[in-house]
């Protein structure tokens, strides 16, 4: 993860943002005293709540884990949306 420094952040926020948008990367902005900020896109945040909304449920994480285990192993069936 990037970091920056608050006044560093404020000198470049234009080429801050669009790398962390272009790039799907967080930027730690270090502040005094470790109250540090995370910046990160909406996109990439709205994913990440997603994520962790489907995670939430303890039988859906068992799910999506066993799905993911089976795509590694290539035990996977392919269908079109007229099959289903």
């Amino acid at each position: 993860m990037k970091t920056a420094t608050v006044t560093g952040f404020r000198d470049n926020i234009k080429d801050y943002l669009e790398e962390i948008i272009d790039n799907h990367e967080e930027l730690l902005v270090s502040r005094a005293k470790n109250k540090n900020v995370i910046v990160l896109s909406q996109e990439d945040y709205e994913a990440m709540r997603e994520t962790a909304y489907l995670l939430s449920s303890p039988t859906n994480a068992k799910r999506i884990h066993e799905s993911l285990k089976q795509y590694e192993r290539g035990k996977v069936v392919k269908k079109s949306v007229k099959d289903l």
